[in-house]
């Protein structure tokens, strides 16, 4: 398999592909896609991607992209107990989890707007953020209500004492506070860092990024 990243690993949505990926076990090539005024500038990965954005996976000859669709395939030709599960297994958490995927694509527009992932990698990039908006801070407030919901007091995972796809998302998505040195509840706080640990996750956090461009400038 051929998995296309962004060079300066920022997407959270490389981030996910890559973590189910590794918590699989599953055997990949990684190529790097440069951007320059948000349009790939990387030979021949238009002409298979047509929407032009990362992740992209190509799978002997299969070329996928959007990250929901390449975690479903992933889960489904890959399937348990052979590989690692990447969602729940009981239909009702794994609808949760697939919820709570879409939610963090679809939603919390101004929580990622005014804390962007690059806040965290980059953190001389968070010296110019303004304080949180009232529509990012009610995104925080739901969101929390929310995983307070699933979140067992003192357990370390979502959904079945054990990691899913969803647990990486959602550090992810709190570590937008907590490098910007929001408050955040505790509990999540917890959550998020030791998930912020797992060795697949910290093969993106670690990875030795350039010095910081816009992907569109």
């Amino acid at each position: 398999m051929i998995f296309y990243i962004d060079n300066l690993r920022l997407s959270p949505y490389t981030y996910s592909v890559l973590n189910a990926l590794l918590e699989k076990g599953l055997s990949f090539k990684i190529t790097e896609v440069q951007f320059q005024k948000n349009q790939s500038v990387t030979e021949g990965f238009s002409d298979q991607v047509f929407t032009d954005l990362i992740p992209a996976l190509d799978d002997r000859g299969l070329v996928l992209w959007e990250s929901l669709a390449i975690l479903e395939y992933l889960e489904e030709k890959y399937p348990a107990p052979q590989y690692v599960s990447i969602l729940p297994s009981q239909l009702g958490e794994r609808a949760k989890a697939r919820m709570l995927l879409s939610w963090y694509r679809g939603g919390m527009t101004a929580l990622r707007q005014e804390r962007p992932t690059d806040s965290i990698f980059y953190p001389e990039n968070r010296a110019n953020l303004k304080p949180l908006s009232l529509a990012a801070r009610e995104e925080v407030q739901d969101l929390t209500a929310f995983l307070k919901t699933i979140l067992k007091p003192g357990a370390g995972f979502l959904f079945e004492e054990r990691w899913t796809i969803a647990d990486s998302e959602t550090a992810l998505m709190l570590q937008r506070l907590i490098k910007n040195q929001e408050s955040i509840d505790p509990e999540l706080e917890q959550f998020a860092l030791k998930t912020w640990d797992r060795s697949a996750v910290r093969a993106f956090v670690d990875f030795k990024r350039p010095p910081f461009r816009s992907y569109y400038s």
